[in-house]
């Protein structure tokens, strides 16, 4: 199959104008608060290529010729470099709606505030839908400040000690759960199956043996005695303690929780060279098949980058374990019956 994409400059479709000029495209979906990312260049041999006025809105489908090309993101202009001798122009794009405001500095606080209310509260000062995943939604936090502080760095904070994610996808600010494999509606994100013989040379997973926390300590404090509470998640060493004194059991339960968790997923990393999979999200879900027996074949998606230039169309995934560290290494032993409509390329 032969790659194919297509790149919006605004309402204009300027496909047919840079395709004898493309370099390289490059589209990186991330995991969390880091942004979504665009790279063209162009070979700029006459220097006639007219540059995008600021804010332009780059909008790019990649996939293959006789498929309905997919939707990788839409990206505000954020920087136009030249390169001399060669003459090259490298177009670079930010997810739309991720930043400007959302990084203004705020003081005030949130106290008695669920995840819910504070996620539709930012949600609606930014013009963007608010998106909770349900098992955060009823979460109230006591005390909750935000000093010369960023709303974004406020749900990130937030989001670290529950083990979330907090994004911009698409006009919505989700808070989902990290390594779950669902939407924020709670709907089950597609996995998708890639064999052995799809995955390209420099491919590898890792097991850290070493440095992987096997207990968490909490402490609480109980403002009725005044004592001071310790609990722990999980057994074994090495055992790691959350510094911070939390005000509930209930909150030093889900922090220890949390981080245990986690722990688990970093435990096992997977990087991947595929070939070209437009697919692929980060987030998503991954099975491998056709492994050595020992290796996890299923995996959650950290980040995604998608490279279609001179040399054809890879994508290049990093992975951890879904939410709870299971091992499984028996998932995608045997082929489903029928190709999963999320196979590309093989």
């Amino acid at each position: 199959m032969r790659p194919s994409f297509k790149v919006l400059m605004g309402r204009l479709d300027i496909t047919a104008k840079i395709s004898d000029r493309l370099i390289s495209l490059i589209v990186n979906d991330a995991a969390g608060v880091k942004s979504d990312t665009v790279q063209i260049v162009l070979d700029d041999r006459d220097n006639r290529i007219a540059e995008p006025p600021d804010g332009t809105l780059i909008t790019v489908f990649m996939g293959y010729e006789g498929m309905p090309l997919l939707p990788m993101g839409v990206f505000v202009l954020d920087k136009v470099e030249y390169s001399i001798a060669p003459d090259k122009m490298t177009i670079h794009g930010k997810a739309a709606n991720f930043g400007g405001s959302l990084k203004d500095q705020k003081t005030r606080n949130w106290d008695k505030k669920t995840v819910k209310e504070i996620v539709e509260i930012i949600a609606k000062e930014h013009g963007l839908e608010p998106k909770v995943a349900k098992r955060f939604q009823h979460i109230k936090f006591e005390y909750l400040a935000q000093r010369a502080e960023s709303d974004i760095n406020l749900l990130s904070r937030v989001g670290a000690k529950l083990d979330a994610i907090v994004s911009v996808k698409q006009g919505a600010l989700l808070f989902i759960g990290k390594g779950e494999g669902q939407s924020a509606s709670g709907q089950s994100l597609p996995q998708t199956w890639v064999y052995k013989n799809q995955m390209l040379a420099g491919s590898r997973c890792s097991k850290n043996k070493a440095s992987i926390y096997k207990s968490i300590k909490a402490t609480w404090h109980d403002k009725k005695s005044g004592n001071k509470h310790t609990l722990i998640e999980g057994e074994g060493a090495p055992a790691f303690e959350i510094t911070q004194q939390h005000t509930s059991e209930e909150a030093a339960k889900r922090a220890a929780r949390a981080k245990l968790d986690e722990q688990a997923r970093q435990g096992h990393s997977l990087s991947l060279n595929l070939l070209g999979n437009p697919v692929l999200r980060a987030e998503g879900q991954l099975v491998a098949v056709g492994l050595r027996t020992g290796i996890p074949t299923l995996w959650s998606i950290k980040s995604v980058s998608h490279r279609l230039g001179g040399n054809g169309y890879t994508t290049q995934i990093e992975g951890e374990l879904p939410r709870g560290g299971k091992v499984d290494p028996v998932v995608a032993k045997s082929k489903p019956k029928s190709k999963p409509k999320t196979q590309v390329g093989r």
